[in-house]
């Protein structure tokens, strides 16, 4: 019966955390620097024994509408079974690759008879997950979607997690195709129709950014494409910018430069010292000084991670309505 009670509020859980008690937040999203973040943020709670990585086509930008906190909480999800699948083998060095690349129309997903939409997409991203676990034979993965169906226990699994996953990517009018042989691994395919507007976001932010005067500021992501992005567009709009590529080159380049400081800028997760130990270095000496965290679209995450909540926060890839907010904060 308590096992029962367990597994009823996991469930609960789960359906409260997707729904998000309101309305989806609907954005025109770049695919690549969201997957980066997911990846970092994954890379978290994925057992140190299992390789996770991330496969991009060079230079490219998948822009898609969707609501990055669900789409998030849906991709963490099959990060999450993909962790169980390769646990459950228990005879290989376990491997997760998430891949984004552009695709043709999945014609074999979305025959007439079963496309709701109307007019099809003409332009597709792939979000391709795959792992080396245990597998799965045809009669499971002709039931993987149905809701409360799972092949885990009930401490482990409420059945709920595939079958949300599929309903929000319909949302999206996106399709998800399974391929899985026992003993070898599986692959989700996402397919999302790309947006029309595939002009830069970055581009758009540029030209609206809050003007400075030339204050300086330490922007700290190991992302390098992030990073550079991000100082590109501050210094666009008369700022300048340190670069730093993890939490310990933050810190020296904060004690180096202190004296010409304004602001600083962290990315929560870091190697070799978070945002939050880097932001604990600057308060020591520092009380009042201006930080800001950037994170994930999920702001439950930064809670998670013991973010203080007086700081300043900037979700990834950000909008320029939370970068103004956090300027405004910053200098006024």
């Amino acid at each position: 019966m308590e096992e029962q009670g367990y597994a009823a509020a996991g469930m609960v859980r789960q359906l409260l955390s997707f729904s998000r008690k309101g309305l989806p937040d609907v954005k025109e999203i770049d695919l690549v620097p969201f997957v980066r973040e997911l990846l970092k943020f994954a890379r978290v709670s994925v057992p140190e024994s299992i390789q996770l990585h991330g496969l991009f086509e060079d230079e490219a930008s998948f822009v898609v509408r969707c609501d990055a906190v669900q789409l998030q909480q849906s991709l963490l999800n099959l990060i999450v079974n993909a962790t169980h699948a390769i646990a459950e083998r228990g005879d290989v060095t376990g491997e997760i690759a998430l891949r984004l690349h552009s695709s043709e129309a999945p014609d074999h997903l979305i025959v007439n008879d079963s496309w709701a939409y109307g007019e099809k997409p003409e332009m597709w991203v792939c979000l391709s997950l795959e792992d080396n676990g245990c597998g799965m034979d045809q009669d499971t993965q002709r039931k993987i979607f149905e809701p409360f169906f799972t092949t885990k226990s009930s401490s482990v699994g409420t059945g709920l997690g595939l079958a949300m996953v599929q309903g929000y990517i319909e949302m999206l009018r996106g399709v998800v195709d399974v391929t899985s042989s026992p003993g070898k691994g599986t692959r989700f395919d996402i397919y999302l129709p790309l947006s029309s507007n595939k002009v830069s976001i970055q581009e758009k932010e540029r030209d609206e950014v809050r003007l400075g005067n030339g204050q300086c500021i330490l922007v700290a992501d190991d992302d390098d494409r992030v990073r550079r992005a991000l100082c590109d567009i501050l210094e666009s709009a008369n700022y300048n910018t340190i670069e730093a590529c993890n939490g310990e080159e933050a810190m020296a380049l904060f004690t180096e430069h202190v004296e010409r400081l304004d602001m600083a800028i962290l990315d929560i997760v870091m190697p070799k010292a978070s945002g939050s130990d880097v932001a604990a270095h600057i308060r020591a000496s520092h009380q009042e000084f201006p930080i800001a965290f950037m994170t994930g679209y999920d702001k439950e995450n930064a809670l998670a991670l013991e973010v203080n909540s007086s700081h300043l926060l900037i979700r990834k890839p950000w909008d320029v309505s939370e970068l103004n907010a956090v300027l405004i904060k910053a200098f006024i």
